[in-house]
């Protein structure tokens, strides 16, 4: 994603001070889109722990580097850790549509909020660097309103 989102940002830059603005806004926010909805179907179909709502019970372990909290997460309750899981869907699954639903932008927003917030939980429990927060951060600028 990473190799992708800087080709497209250094070709659509140029777009973004011209009239050709919101192409360059779509084009973002549809790698926004893509980017969660193919995480959350990988995970359906990648795992059956996912589909099982068991996978966060070894998750903070088996991530690339846990972090403290990673230990605490894990520690919590099996309900706790099928929320998790559940969350994860809505988050990865349902909300990338709201991304494209213009006649109401609160839902937009959502879509906004929801992404950050899974992102923000994924690096309080573990630690992808410069991946995780400000890559998707300003990926997922594009979904705001514009106006």
């Amino acid at each position: 994603n990473i190799p992708e989102v800087d080709f497209i940002v250094g070709l659509v830059a140029p777009l973004a001070r011209t009239t050709h603005a919101t192409s360059a806004l779509l084009v973002m926010r549809f790698f926004a889109f893509r980017k969660m909805l193919a995480c959350g179907v990988c995970k359906y179909h990648g795992s059956s722990m996912w589909r099982r709502l068991s996978a966060m019970r070894v998750h903070y372990f088996t991530q690339p580097l846990p972090n403290p909290l990673s230990f605490y997460a894990h520690h919590l309750s099996e309900w706790c850790h099928g929320v998790s899981v559940l969350a994860t869907f809505l988050i990865e699954v349902v909300c990338p549509f709201l991304l494209w639903l213009p006649f109401l932008w609160p839902a937009r927003i959502l879509g906004w909020i929801a992404f950050n917030a899974i992102i923000v939980m994924i690096n309080v429990t573990g630690n992808y660097g410069f991946i995780g927060i400000p890559l998707n951060l300003m990926e997922n600028l594009a979904c705001t309103d514009d106006h």
